[in-house]
């Protein structure tokens, strides 16, 4: 699979970067979420926590930790219920695409 060599490295880099040592006791749930936001590319926090057997909140803080680094984005535009996107799925997706024009 392409992403095990990937997972591998980030998680080599989580023990010695700069934003783990910011994160510091969040890093590995980051790291976690981000490795399953790889396999389902769009999630809401309930669906990540339950999979991931985290808290609410855990997620929660660990989605906005990617989100200020640019890993994913906030899609929904909701205060609840937010759906979250992996953004380089986003991006490799809509590659080369154009938008739809309303004519």
């Amino acid at each position: 699979m392409l992403f095990a060599p990937i997972r591998k490295l980030l998680r080599s880099l989580a023990i010695t970067s700069p934003f783990s040592q910011k994160l510091g006791r969040a890093a590995p749930s980051a790291l976690r979420l981000h490795e399953f936001i790889q396999t389902s590319p769009y999630v809401c926090i309930r669906t990540a926590a339950k999979a991931l057997e985290l808290t609410v909140p855990t997620v929660t803080s660990s989605l906005n930790h990617l989100v200020r680094v640019g890993i994913v984005t906030e899609v929904s535009g909701k205060h609840r219920d937010r759906l979250f996107a992996y953004s380089e799925h986003v991006n490799m997706v809509s590659e080369g695409t154009n938008p739809l024009s309303t004519a």
